[in-house]
């Protein structure tokens, strides 16, 4: 219902203004588009980035933000030092951009090779 008054007022403001029904809805079409891929934050967890990280824990492949996959790369080594069998996540690259790093996102979504990444080959014959 918020949608419907939102675009009502949309175009009762641009009529009322002197703007063609067309330049309405392709100014709302861009402001759509924009909205979503300006806001930084992806989930609670994660923000947009060009950083492609596995996280072991939700089990999913995310390209996140510096801070993230700093804290992946840390979470990483500690799990390591105190040799536990699993680790939380994967730090896997770093692409030019966030578009590069959705590409391949999508290509290791569809490898389904995820879970070699979460464990620590140590323990392996143990698990």
């Amino acid at each position: 219902m918020s949608k419907f008054i939102f675009l009502f007022l949309s175009f009762f403001m641009g009529v009322a203004s002197g703007q063609s029904v067309k330049n309405i809805q392709k100014n709302f079409k861009q402001e759509k588009i924009d909205i979503l891929l300006q806001d930084p934050q992806l989930s609670e967890k994660y923000e947009r980035g060009r950083y492609l990280v596995y996280d072991c824990e939700d089990q999913h492949w995310v390209c996140t933000g510096k801070f993230e996959y700093e804290r992946c790369q840390e979470s990483r080594s500690y799990s390591r030092e105190h040799n536990e069998a699993r680790f939380s996540c994967a730090f896997v690259k770093i692409y030019k951009n966030e578009a590069f790093c959705t590409e391949k996102q999508r290509e290791f979504i569809h490898l389904n090779m995820a879970t070699v990444f979460c464990i620590n080959h140590q323990f392996e014959p143990l698990l």
